[in-house]
């Protein structure tokens, strides 16, 4: 599959969506908010999204929660990510949104 086809996230993205470094927060933002548009279900991005959850950026944290949230079906690990930012003020109304969507309702 060529590089420029829609819904194949590029090295490029993937490189920079990946790097945990603070002086690069807005890139690995954007990187993370980028993929969430191509390619949300692509099991790279997946990843970025979930190793980026935790990240001490706000901005980072908003786009990878955001990423997880375009999931239909959500691994467990990607919702507890995102159910961990329940009390955070920047992410609850995304959280609450998620969580009350069927398909993020926890498997009985």
């Amino acid at each position: 599959m060529p590089i420029s086809s829609p819904g194949y996230p590029s090295p490029a993205l993937l490189r920079n969506a990946a790097k945990p470094d603070e002086v690069v927060a807005d890139a690995r933002a954007r990187a993370l908010r980028s993929l969430a548009t191509i390619a949300p279900d692509d099991t790279r991005a997946r990843a970025a999204f979930l190793a980026a959850a935790d990240d001490v950026a706000a901005d980072v944290r908003l786009a990878a929660v955001h990423g997880l949230v375009r999931q239909a079906s959500p691994t467990p690990a990607e919702r507890a990510a995102v159910a961990a930012h329940a009390q955070d003020p920047a992410l609850r109304a995304l959280v609450r949104s998620a969580l009350a969507r069927p398909g993020w309702q926890a498997p009985p």
